[in-house]
């Protein structure tokens, strides 16, 4: 996730030998957000935002924004 605030931003600097595939869970991200994904071909594939205090953020990739609210548990 790229630092910066208020926005969530998945894999902006996957490191080449990681690239084929994977899968994360548990990263934190700032604003009180917990992220799982999961990529293939050095592109996100799933991406799961969970709430641990935050209530609003951006989900960023590429092209795509994605506006998200959650409660805390969400």
């Amino acid at each position: 996730m790229y630092p910066r605030p208020g926005v969530i931003e998945p894999l902006p600097a996957l490191p080449d030998a990681w690239a084929d595939q994977g899968s994360v869970a548990g990263i934190g991200a700032r604003g009180g957000f917990v992220v799982d994904l999961s990529w293939h071909g050095g592109k996100a594939t799933s991406v799961t935002i969970r709430s641990v205090g935050g209530t609003r953020t951006e989900l960023r990739a590429g092209a795509f924004r994605k506006e998200i609210s959650l409660q805390t548990g969400e």
